[in-house]
Parts: C-alpha cells; structure tokens; sequence
C-alpha cells in the first residue's frame, strides 16, 4: 500500500482474539507432533531439529503469556460478575439500616 506521500506502509488486518478452546488445540497439535518425534522406536536427529526447537521455545513463551491473559480477562470478569450479585445485598442493607 503506497501513501499520498509516495511512503510505503504494510497493510495491516485487525487480529482475532484466540479464545481458550483454540489456545487448547493448538497446544494440543504441537504436543501430539513432539510427542511422535521423541516416541518412534529409533530416534534420529534431523538437520531442521535445531531450528524447530527454537520456534518451540519462542512459541511456548507466547503460549504462557497468552494463558496468562486469558485467566487476568477471566478474572475480571468473575470479579464484575461477583460485584453485580453482591450490589442487591448491599441495597438492602442499607434499607434495613
């Protein structure tokens, strides 16, 4: 995409939120991929193991800050949840004041 002013800028898309179900399954997809590699009767190391343990590594750092995420969102919204249950008890303990 070329601006007015002849300056080139990426075309950017609005990201999706990954909700937990997905987060499970593709969690689930790289386990299940490690899993075969590291369980074959004879294991060989290949010339790409290298490279994808380094994805690995960076992917699970993403996962845990991404589950992290997702249980302070959780939080939150218990705690809304809890705050609009308790406000009718606190009405009423004002009438009965």
């Amino acid at each position: 995409m070329v601006e007015d002013n002849g300056a080139f800028k990426a075309a950017t898309r609005e990201a999706e939120a990954i909700d937990r179900e997905t987060l499970i399954k593709m969690m689930s997809d790289v386990s299940k991929k490690m899993y075969v590699r590291i369980s074959a009767a004879r294991f060989k190391e290949r010339a790409v193991d290298d490279t994808y343990l380094k994805y690995i590594r960076s992917w699970s750092g993403l996962m845990q800050a991404l589950t992290a995420a997702l249980k302070d969102s959780d939080l939150i919204e218990l705690e809304k949840r809890i705050s609009a249950l308790e406000e009718p008890e606190k009405t009423k303990e004002i009438c009965y004041e």
